[in-house]
């Protein structure tokens, strides 16, 4: 097992935020392609999804490999689908599906788990604050069920003519 640098959340934590830097949008692109292969390589080879991605979950080492830790809660592809299936990871990354009690169709319990997770977790760490605010977890479930991710603020949008 190699030694990883720190996690996501830490570097945002300590080292970006109380400098008041953010993640270059190409570092936050290598870190969502990273991670889209992480999952890739654990669907098709393994036939798992991991459910608890977040940015203490991204490891980073001093050259700039990332890594996808903590597989404690994954769970076969095949048998994500019950719907007895208790809620995995951390509420703060679960997809509305999961959250949602009264759903009676439990089929985004799949990759899309970890999609969800990414996107929550590349929000935080592009505007360095989470993505729901909440009180209690009852007013925070009730956030997610009943909404989306908010919107990244207009400095992440490149207009063609930059690029061009």
């Amino acid at each position: 097992m190699e030694t990883m640098a720190m996690c996501m959340e830490t570097l945002c934590q300590n080292y970006i935020k109380p400098n008041e830097m953010n993640i270059p949008e190409c570092i936050l692109g290598k870190i969502t392609v990273a991670i889209v292969e992480a999952l890739r390589y654990l669907k098709n080879v393994h036939g798992l999804i991991h459910r608890d991605i977040k940015p203490s979950n991204i490891l980073i080492d001093w050259d700039g490999l990332i890594k996808l830790a903590d597989f404690g809660v994954s769970g076969s592809i095949n048998n994500v689908s019950s719907p007895d299936i208790p809620i995995h990871g951390c509420i703060q990354y679960c997809p509305p599906g999961v959250l949602d009690h009264r759903k009676q169709d439990q089929s985004e319990f799949d990759e899309r788990y970890d999609i969800w997770g990414l996107r929550i977790s590349l929000y935080e760490m592009a505007t360095l604050k989470p993505a729901y605010n909440f009180i209690d977890n009852i007013l925070f479930e009730l956030s997610i069920i009943n909404d989306t991710v908010p919107p990244l603020p207009k400095k992440f949008f490149i207009k063609f003519s930059k690029i061009y």
